[in-house]
């Protein structure tokens, strides 16, 4: 999960908000969070 951060944070960065690159990593990432989060695993600060 954290190396999607980075990946979201230079996309964004590097792009901006409304790019399609941006966009797919933050979907992938809220995916991730949301699967997380169903597993019973709250803390998104670890991954």
């Amino acid at each position: 999960m954290e190396e999607l951060k980075k990946k979201l944070n230079e996309c964004v960065a590097l792009y901006g908000l409304r790019d399609e690159r941006t966009l797919e990593i933050s979907q992938k990432l809220d995916k991730l969070i949301v699967q997380k989060m169903k597993e019973g695993n709250h803390d998104t600060s670890r991954s």
